[in-house]
């Protein structure tokens, strides 16, 4: 699966992983620049994420929001 940045579609990571949580998973853990990633979508429930940057990562219509909430942490999307 690849990941690629939001607006500019660059690839940013890309493996032989068969779903995008452990793709993400995969990316964080080899130190992958995930900042802009577009993560729409993904299920990201019980992903191990500690470290990843991703800043700008657009996360609407995944559970990523959800998750965090569940812990305090609220999401403010930025302005354009």
């Amino acid at each position: 699966m690849k990941i690629t940045h939001r607006v500019t579609t660059k690839v940013l990571y890309e493996d032989e992983q068969t779903t995008i949580r452990a793709t993400v998973e995969a990316a964080v853990q080899n130190g992958a620049y995930l900042s802009g990633a577009d993560l729409s979508g993904a299920y990201l429930s019980g992903a191990y994420l500690s470290g990843a940057d991703l800043s700008s990562a657009k996360i609407g219509e995944s559970d990523l929001p959800r998750l965090l909430a569940a812990i305090g942490i609220v999401v403010i999307k930025a302005k354009p």
